[in-house]
């Protein structure tokens, strides 16, 4: 889009509303400025237009927080979303029979965003719900999808990113090499993990959602390491997690074609 179109003040207040996560529910006008490098006084407008249009409250401590009507936006987005429709069952499925945490998302960035989130009675990241963002280098399904993209998509994908800011779990990937190797790997055998590199206790197991242009998105399985050991995990949870994942292509009219075994 060239800069003819771009409504710079709409840019500003989606902005403004990305700076809340789930780690940041609340934010006073200062934090807000801080993050987007928005004047005060600028971010101050901003906030009290999404107040009037009910898409912010103001705390009693005068900080501002998302409003239900943020979320209506969200369900918007999911309802109809192709790669959320194929996959639902498959992954409601897998749950059910798994009795462990499962989910879909794709790819935004350098980070994936949670579409589909079905959680276990047991250790899952609590505040990880869907429509949070996770860096993809440290999750199962992130690196499955960064081992989707070519060459040159990748290499601008991970152009300026930090892995030594990420402040995940004690296993996570130190190195763009290490990062690369490990992605060389999953593209070849067509699955990813992560082994407590998200957060300590946790490990994951992950493949693609196909559609014909390629990776839709990507689910993955969660467990406690307490309870299952990695080659567990890959012994018992891959070929279930594969099931799911080749009926949630099959509905986008991919013919999941025979992958290396592990």
């Amino acid at each position: 889009m060239t800069d003819h179109y771009r409504i710079a003040a709409l840019e500003k207040g989606l902005r403004v509303l990305a700076c809340f996560t789930p780690n940041e529910r609340a934010l006073g006008v200062s934090e807000v400025a801080r993050t987007t490098k928005i004047p005060v006084s600028t971010c101050f407008r901003i906030l009290r237009t999404l107040e009037d249009s009910g898409y912010v409250e103001q705390l009693d401590d005068g900080t501002f927080t998302p409003s239900a009507a943020v979320l209506t936006l969200g369900f918007a987005a999911l309802q109809g979303n192709e790669v959320v429709e194929a996959t639902r069952l498959p992954l409601r499925e897998l749950q059910r029979h798994t009795r462990e945490t499962c989910s879909l998302a794709v790819l935004s960035g350098a980070d994936i965003v949670y579409l589909l989130r079905y959680k276990s009675a047991g250790y899952v990241v609590g505040n990880v719900v869907a429509g949070s963002l996770l860096p993809a280098a440290c999750t199962a399904m992130g690196k499955v999808l960064l081992s989707c993209l070519e060459g040159p998509e990748l290499d601008a994908t991970l152009a300026g990113v930090d892995l030594a800011s990420y402040r995940m779990g004690p296993n996570a990937v130190q190195t763009m090499d290490e990062l690369r190797a490990e992605l060389a790997t999953i593209r070849e055998r067509g699955w990813g993990s992560q082994d407590e590199e998200v957060a300590f206790g946790l490990r994951s197991i992950s493949l693609p959602v196909m559609n014909l242009d390629g990776a839709a998105g990507a689910i993955a399985v969660s467990v406690e390491s307490a309870q299952w050991s990695h080659e567990r995990m890959i012994d018992e949870l891959l070929p279930q997690l594969r099931r799911a994942a080749d009926k949630a292509s099959i509905s986008m009219g991919y013919l999941p074609s025979i992958r290396p075994s592990h």
